[in-house]
């Protein structure tokens, strides 16, 4: 097996890079004056098995053609297998028509994936990972949830107790759940409903007192950051000692991050699946190249 380290991989696939010790395949990638993308391999693939990586954000559209552009070449050159980890995977939010009309945007990225060459994706915390798996799409589909992971991480790092972990609405309350029972914490849920049309969001007031609690809040995304700040408003209402909030993805503008860390001076965490440094981020190469290896090598 050999390692393709996309344009927009960042440091964390550099990190999985030197973990896994593979040979890494050399190319060449260039925009042109009009904004199109040139991409030609410079090494012996044929009958090999090739790992991409590569995060889709920022610039997302441009990102997954990167990715599919390579697969391509890479089938077209005799690569055997064609594995793309993809710890950010765009689109994935838009999995359900809610509107009449509306684009179901991740089932073509699947399948733009599938005809292109990729012969099995891996995911890091994907959105709605319940369907996405089921979903038949003709690839192989895996994901990753890093949450439990990070948590440990922020945990060794924070000495402080009388922890608890929170999550931002029901959909959470798998992962929250498990989590809290893997470090023997308490947990609770917030409540919050979005409405379809305006896409607004509101928080209901939760029922629970955090007088003299740590409080982490876990979430998959953010982009807005209207969840985050309305959870963490209300929370210090109820007496918490501290806030701090763990993303798996950060894709929020950079106020929106400076807006988040003046509610109670929050402390905000990410995964390194997309660089960022606004936030404070926690690698998570190590899990991800021991399920790379224990998979596919």
């Amino acid at each position: 097996m050999k390692i393709l380290l996309g344009p927009n991989s960042d440091s964390l696939g550099e990190n999985i890079s030197k973990q896994l010790d593979l040979p890494i395949v050399n190319f060449n990638f260039k925009q042109f004056y009009d904004g199109e993308t040139y991409f030609q391999i410079d090494d012996q693939v044929e009958n090999e098995d090739i790992l991409i990586i590569q995060s889709t954000y920022p610039n997302q559209e441009k990102s997954l053609l990167e990715v599919m552009l390579i697969a391509s070449t890479l089938k077209e050159l005799g690569a055997d297998r064609v594995i793309a980890v993809i710890p950010y995977l765009c689109y994935t939010r838009a999995d359900k028509r809610k509107l009449k009309g509306e684009a179901l945007s991740h089932h073509l990225t699947l399948s733009y994936l599938q005809t292109s060459g990729v012969d099995s994706i891996l995911t890091v915390n994907v959105h709605n990972k319940e369907q996405y798996l089921v979903q038949d799409s003709g690839l192989d589909k895996q994901n990753l949830n890093v949450l439990p992971f990070m948590v440990g991480e922020f945990l060794k790092e924070k000495k402080r107790s009388n922890w608890i972990i929170v999550g931002p609405d029901k959909g959470s309350e798998e992962d929250i759940t498990q989590i809290a029972n893997e470090f023997s914490v308490s947990y609770y849920i917030m409540e919050k409903s979005r409405d379809p049309v305006t896409n607004r969001i509101q928080t209901k007031k939760p029922n629970f007192d955090f007088d003299d609690k740590n409080v982490l809040i876990i979430d998959d995304i953010v982009s807005s950051g209207t969840t985050a700040k309305a959870a963490c408003s209300l929370i210090l209402e109820k007496g918490a000692v501290s806030v701090a909030i763990l993303f798996a993805h950060v894709l929020s503008k950079p106020d929106v991050i400076a807006d988040l860390k003046k509610e109670g001076d929050l402390l905000v965490y990410s995964s390194n699946t997309i660089t960022r440094d606004d936030v404070e981020q926690i690698d998570i190469s190590p899990i991800l190249s021991k399920f790379i290896e224990d998979k596919y090598l």
